[in-house]
Formats: C-alpha cells, structure tokens, sequence
C-alpha cells in the first residue's frame, strides 16, 4: 500500500484498469478491503509456504475475496470513469438517447451553425457561474460525443429551470448559436431549456405502437394504465397509434381519445 495506496486502486478499478481480470467494477471496488488484507498477509508470510497455499487453489487464484455485487448500469459505469479521468472512455452517456434526440434538434453539435431559434441537445459535463452586467449567469458546458459547447444561461432562466441543471443529465436548449471570439467556437444563449420528456411532449405528434398478433393484451394493457379521466388537452400526454400486423393484413389504429400517455423513461421501458 505503500506504492498504491487504496484510493489510486479506487481509481483504476473505476477507469477499468482491472477489466481483464473482472468485468464487474461495482464488485471489485467492493472488495478492495478483502484483497488488501489478504495482500498484507501474504506479504507478511511470504516465506511459509503453507500458509500460502492455503490462501490460494493451483491456479494461483485467491478464493473468497470478490463480495457478491451486482453490476453498475451502462450509466454508472460512465459516470465513474468521469470521477476517475476526467471524461467517459468506454462509452458515452448521450450514446442512449442520440436517435431520438437528432429526430428533433436534426444535427449533432460538430455540425451546427449560426442562427436563432436553433435547438441543440447534450449532456452536461461542467457547470460554472459568471458574473454579467445583466446579472448572475450559468455557463454549461454541453457534451454529444461529436462536440462540446457551451451554454449561457441567464439567472432568469436558470431560477425558473434549476431542477434541470445537473451533470451527466441530457438537456435540449433552444436559443441563438453565435460565434465565441474567445474561443474560436460556437456558444449558444438559451431561450428555454427542456429536458428529454419535456422535449417530447413539445416535439412528439403520438406514440406509436408495432403490434404483432401474440402480443400479451393484458400486459400491453397495464403498461399503458390509461388514465380515463385524460382529455386531448392534458398537457403532457400523447396520443397513442398502433401499426398491427397480422398473417394476412397490416391497419394502423388510433385508440379512443383517453387513451394518451406521457413519455417518461419509465413508461417507454415497461412497453419497450
């Protein structure tokens, strides 16, 4: 521990350093004590031959020491080689949400160019404060994988949408894309900031459903719980279509006017 200590092994077990020895990150970080220990023991009695082998099998490889830990979600993952270097290395996080996303805001931020009204999407990396003569002002710094840009937003805004503003949280700005001297990029001014199920229910038409003839009704049912007390004027509900395929024909449906749903992760995963 005296060449590496436990918070540089933290660190590269969260990097992936250890990947080729166990996948499960969540499981060795969990473990670091065990090893340690052990590790310390072996040091100690590293001329008692008996000893050893009893810590070890044939192969060499320490038994009892990986604590039963489930796995850390793709999302986790990301974050934690974040907190290690600095940036995402085996992934990235807007990788989940890059086809729907570009189905409404049209091009990645490597590819955006000057104008207003512009709606650009991302996952916040960085947030700093700057004092402005108009005030308090955030600076957000906006991550796609193809690009980075950043955001001013004025305290206004900020005040009114400060529960969006979080890191590693995907955020869709609406606002006017300038060239920065500064930096020789772009940088935008939002208007309005949304996060992903607000972006759907300002940008989404309905959803829509691919049915095949064995699809569990019951279950689809409870899935989509819908509200009978919805109208077509609930703010935040989407009407719901259906393509249904059958042996013989193929009919687009559209359900009774109740049935709407809002477009959260949650609801998208259960029918998914």
């Amino acid at each position: 521990r005296r060449t590496v200590n436990k918070r540089a092994i933290e660190g590269l077990i969260r990097a992936g350093a250890f990947d080729a020895i166990e996948k499960n990150r969540a499981q060795l970080l969990a473990s670091i004590g065990n090893a340690v220990e052990l590790a310390e023991q072996l040091d100690a009695t590293v001329h008692q031959a008996g000893l050893f082998d009893h810590a070890t099998n044939g192969d060499g490889q320490c038994q009892g020491i990986l604590q039963n830990v489930a796995p850390w979600p793709a999302k986790r993952t990301l974050q934690e080689e974040k907190q290690a270097l600095g940036f995402y290395l085996s992934g990235h996080l807007f990788d989940d949400y890059r086809d729907e996303v570009l189905s409404f805001t049209k091009l990645p931020l490597a590819k955006i160019s000057e104008g207003r009204d512009r709606l650009v999407a991302g996952i916040i990396t960085a947030m700093r404060t700057q004092l402005t003569q108009r005030g308090k002002m955030l600076i957000v710094l906006l991550d796609d994988g193809s690009a980075q840009l950043e955001v001013s937003v004025y305290n206004e805004l900020y005040e009114s949408k400060r529960t969006l503003f979080k890191e590693d949280e995907l955020l869709v700005i609406k606002g006017s894309i300038r060239q920065d001297n500064f930096s020789g990029g772009f940088r935008i001014i939002a208007d309005n900031v949304m996060d992903l199920t607000l972006a759907r229910i300002q940008f989404a038409r309905h959803l829509k459903l691919s049915l095949q003839p064995n699809i569990p009704l019951d279950r689809l049912r409870s899935a989509l719980n819908i509200d009978s007390r919805a109208t077509p004027e609930t703010a935040e509900t989407v009407p719901i279509h259906a393509h249904l395929t059958l042996p013989n024909a193929q009919c687009e449906l559209t359900l009774n006017q109740k049935a709407r749903i809002a477009l959260t992760d949650d609801n998208l995963q259960t029918l998914r």
